[in-house]
């Protein structure tokens, strides 16, 4: 059963919306509609996979959900009680459409940890390469319909096979889980952190430019550096380092997989250039940020004699 694609920002509100039992009819479609449009995600298609694990298309999940709606103020008039929607749902789905021959009844939480068990790394944290192949499609849709930027940020941990051969692959485990949570901690809560496979990470960054962009990559840059330096693992000091390379929507690249491999061409131009730096993706492929200026400027000429003089 296919699980419907959208962002964990999706997903929560979306749970959030449903943690209450009894919605207003009216408000509750009005509402998903909404984010219909703001995350440009299947959002009815989540809604029935949420409450009764059905996998459908967009079109017949919105016209379902609206006849369980229906069905609840049915059901609540006879009973003279609000059923409520889950209530309602089993009882539709198995007594009336026959869509569900043998339900589970599963609370949402433990629903949604499940799903996010299964989208999660399971040595760093971070979310898996699965979740990001899903992710980066529904963000560059979603800058695409809105005309926004996003950028990619992706990080390889550099000699990370010579400390994996020396010291074991349980210690080199320690190695990524804590590069994992250094990089977790060092993003912002919309960036989305993943473990794109071995020892390389991805960070997703909606609405963010070019420079925005490498500037998350030069604090993540900086904090694994001083991290493993001054927080010896098991008693060992790893001198561990990263080397990134950022790619912008729509500059570098108008679909995920353009984004994915202009990102890992700059990272490949920084562990050339001698690691532990940071690489923007251009077609020129500079070595140095290039920061916009204005018209005018002030610069200041060193003292001279112990007078300073402006020009």
């Amino acid at each position: 059963m296919e699980v419907p694609k959208a962002t964990e920002q999706t997903r929560r509100r979306l749970e959030l919306l449903l943690a209450g039992d009894r919605p207003d009819a009216g408000r509750l479609l009005t509402r998903l509609k909404e984010l219909r449009e703001l995350e440009r995600a299947p959002v009815f298609s989540l809604v029935l996979y949420m409450l009764a694990h059905l996998s459908m298309s967009e079109e017949q999940a919105e016209g379902l959900l609206v006849e369980l709606l229906e069905h609840r103020e049915h059901v609540g008039a006879e009973l003279g009680r609000d059923p409520g929607l889950r209530v309602a749902a089993i009882d539709y789905l198995c007594n009336v459409r026959k869509l569900l021959r043998n339900p589970t009844i599963v609370e949402l939480s433990q629903l949604e940890n499940t799903e996010r068990c299964a989208a999660t790394d399971s040595l760093t944290g971070l979310y898996n390469r699965r979740y990001f192949d899903t992710a980066i499609e529904v963000e560059v849709r979603r800058s695409a319909r809105y005309s926004l930027e996003a950028s990619l940020l992706m990080l390889d941990l550099d000699a990370f096979k010579p400390v994996n051969d020396l010291y074991g692959h349980p210690f080199g485990d320690l190695v990524l889980r804590q590069a994992g949570s250094i990089i977790r901690r060092a993003v912002r809560e919309s960036d989305l952190a993943c473990r794109f496979g071995g020892e390389e990470f991805t960070v997703l960054l909606p609405e963010t430019t070019r420079l925005g962009a490498f500037a998350v990559a030069e604090r993540v840059r900086r904090a694994v550096e001083r991290e493993f330096a001054h927080k010896p693992l098991e008693g060992r000091a790893v001198a561990m380092t990263v080397s990134g390379g950022v790619a912008c929507y729509p500059h570098d690249g108008r679909d995920p997989h353009s984004l994915v491999e202009r990102a890992d061409r700059s990272l490949y131009l920084s562990k050339t250039a001698g690691r532990n730096r940071v690489s923007i993706y251009h077609s020129e492929q500079r070595r140095a940020v290039r920061y916009p200026v204005q018209g005018t400027a002030r610069t200041r000429i060193a003292r001279t004699e112990g007078v300073a003089r402006d020009a």
